[in-house]
């Protein structure tokens, strides 16, 4: 799954790629600029789903991403939270 720092894919990225409980130590590529609430805009490419969410420890809102999804605008959505722009602080990976 990479994440994007701005709407449309834009700005930095990172890549996630496994269950991680606390984004605070997570990086955009070549940056020292954490992730934890700067996610805008996502694609999972991957095989499984993806759920954000807004709290670490998988605690908090929740986000789902669907296995081979993309969403340019987490500030719209009508099938998760409203609003997940600038919110994600944890993932979980799920089959």
């Amino acid at each position: 799954m990479f994440v994007y720092e701005h709407d449309d894919y834009e700005g930095r990225s990172a890549q996630l790629s496994g269950d991680d409980r606390n984004f605070i130590d997570n990086y955009w590529t070549r940056t020292g600029a954490s992730i934890n609430d700067n996610i805008s805009s996502f694609k999972n490419q991957g095989d499984q789903r993806a759920v954000l969410y807004s709290d670490a420890n998988y605690t908090g809102a929740a986000y789902s991403a669907l296995a081979h999804s993309n969403d340019s605008d987490l500030t719209h959505n009508s099938h998760n939270p409203s609003n997940f722009d600038n919110v994600a602080s944890s993932v979980r990976f799920v089959i």
